[in-house]
């Protein structure tokens, strides 16, 4: 399946998981997505000839079927495993059979260091003895002397477990070095490391971003695995704690601690949960709290020390929507409800559905048929482009000379805060009107890559089919109150959802003075849910003094309703 295809399912999948619960923002792809997976592992066996193969079990079965080449993973290390596969004949090493549980070689693993050029071979046996041991290795590195470290693993249990409790290195030193984000990692064959350095790097100034760190914050990383983000975040922070189950990774991340002399850094052996509450009485309150856990999600007792650790942000990189999506709804389940709702744009449907006027499927069918309708009234051309450091009044008054002198269409789109507004219509009005925007005193006009001219009369036919369209939705009563885009005004009549939909897709986005309303309507809490921090940034250029939270992943979520409920908030 072509990597589009691949994004568009994925894309798909967050937003029928997550849907209900948040805004989903457009998945952030790869630019080569090929070869970059600097993890492979293979397990081995023989064919009906008797022939060695190497390659992955088939699903719920010992049967392997065997690969030749992995388009993901790294080339370096798939050719070492087959030269492997070629040297176990003349050692007479016997392939180990999980049925029957005789032979000697289960797994290969190998690990390399993309920046470095290291590579670490991890050989899993079923017995503690490799016979020519040494031989076996000269004539590994013969062929690949890029080799710099071979390590034993013995694993002779029944389990589906690749590695095994003991291991010991049989060439170099048992682990292998590698660099991300400006900082030096040592990795050992059990320690976690992000298998795509290139989105890593992505992944990793995304959570800085979601952090917020000025300097001066005490940060806890609850899943910390060899210190890698740990270390990255404490460059930025005044003290951060590393909290790890795997004692072998705690040793790495003290080491890279040390390799890369940061003295705000400290690593932690033992169980989140318990290792959060002996911080909290010893003292450490942390701002911050940083969860990057498997892919099963966090434990129900680390959310729980979470909400009584209360931080003010957390960022949580998730791995499994599903458990997002599980989590999620544990914490509806637990009575949290908001006081008003408000949604962006398209976010406007999560709005709907989380106010309770239609149901997550229709919202989903709506916003499907919307895109195609905007799709069609603008097959091609339309422009948009985010006017920084202007005034809207003068804004407005551009767009008006600009449409009556050219007779095209360009007009505001978003009025998102003081200082950003976002104009949409035709090309060449667009490109005019932000010149003179320039020329009047904006500090930066930017182009937008959008497919259309979005929230301009452009659309205005998209929004007719659209109301055509809702009629045979069923609208019902709100039971948390919402504000709609279109009026920054409070719906209180279902009666008046459908044509306000229907206007929206042509009309101005007025999110700032949506929020200056619910600011001047008491509102002292404003909590921003799904990725990105987008309109968290938004509102503290309305109001710096006002409290906002971000909800990126389900388990910020737990923990934001644990400390809520904890300090009686709900």
């Amino acid at each position: 399946m072509p990597y589009k295809e691949q994004l568009k399912r994925k894309q798909k999948q967050e937003e029928q998981l997550l849907g209900g619960f948040c805004k989903v923002s457009p998945i952030i792809g790869m630019e080569h997505p090929y070869f970059y997976r600097n993890k492979v592992h293979a397990v081995f066996d023989r064919d009906k000839k008797g022939n060695v193969i190497s390659g992955i079990y088939a699903e719920g079965t010992h049967r392997v079927i065997a690969v030749e080449e992995c388009l993901i993973e790294d080339k370096k290390s798939q050719e070492i495993i087959r030269t492997i596969r070629e040297l176990l004949p003349s050692f007479k090493i016997k392939t180990y059979n999980e049925d029957t549980g005789y032979g000697l070689l289960r797994h290969v693993l190998v690990r390399r260091g993309f920046e470095t050029g290291e590579i670490m071979v991890v050989l899993v046996l079923g017995s503690p003895i490799l016979p020519s041991k040494n031989n076996f290795v000269k004539a590994l590195r013969k062929v690949h002397p890029e080799i710099t470290t071979v390590v034993l693993n013995v694993n002779n249990k029944q389990t589906s477990m690749v590695l095994g409790e003991k291991e010991k290195p049989i060439y170099g030193p048992g682990f292998i070095k590698d660099k991300l984000c400006g900082c030096t990692f040592r990795i050992s064959p059990k320690s976690f490391y992000q298998v795509n350095p290139v989105q890593t790097e992505v992944l990793y100034n995304t959570a800085m971003d979601y952090a917020e760190l000025t300097g001066k914050e005490t940060v806890i990383d609850a899943y910390c695995g060899t210190g890698t983000i740990s270390l990255y975040l404490a460059k930025h922070a005044q003290k951060v704690y590393g909290i790890e189950i795997i004692a072998s990774a705690i040793e790495d991340a003290k080491r890279n601690a040390e390799d890369n002399r940061c003295d705000n850094a400290e690593f932690i052996l033992g169980d989140a949960a318990v290792k959060m509450q002996e911080l909290v009485e010893q003292g450490v309150r942390p701002e911050v709290v940083l969860l990057d856990p498997p892919r099963a999600g966090c434990e129900e007792k680390v959310l729980a020390a979470i909400a009584q650790v209360m931080p003010q942000r957390i960022v949580y990189v998730s791995c499994n929507p599903a458990s997002l999506a599980r989590d999620l709804a544990y914490l509806e389940q637990n009575g949290y409800q908001a006081d008003v709702t408000a949604g962006l744009s398209l976010g406007e449907y999560g709005a709907l559905i989380a106010s309770g006027v239609m149901t997550a499927e229709e919202a989903f069918e709506l916003v499907r048929k919307r895109g195609i309708f905007m799709q069609e009234a603008v097959p091609a051309g339309g422009a948009m482009a985010a006017v920084l450091g202007l005034d809207a009044a003068a804004i407005e008054q551009i767009c008006r000379d600009t449409a009556e002198q050219t007779g095209s269409e360009v007009s505001i789109a978003n009025y998102n805060c003081p200082g950003q507004i976002v104009i949409s219509g035709q090309e060449e009005a667009v490109h005019l009107a932000g010149e003179t925007c320039k020329a009047s005193g904006a500090k930066r006009v930017v182009p937008l890559k959008v497919s259309g001219p979005f929230h301009s009369k452009m659309l205005q036919g998209a929004g007719e089919k659209l109301k055509e369209e809702l009629k045979k939705v069923e609208i019902s009563d709100s039971f948390v109150p919402y504000i709609a885009n279109v009026t920054a005004d409070y719906v209180t009549k279902k009666e008046e959802v459908k044509p306000l939909l229907a206007s929206q897709v042509s009309s101005s986005v007025r999110w700032q003075q949506t929020i200056e309303r619910l600011l001047a309507d008491g509102a002292d809490e404003f909590v921003e849910i799904g990725p990105g921090r987008t309109l968290s940034g938004f509102v503290k250029k309305v109001n710096r003094d006002v409290k906002v939270s971000s909800i990126d992943k389900m388990e910020d979520f737990i923990q934001f309703i644990g400390s809520h409920v904890e300090a009686g908030a709900c």
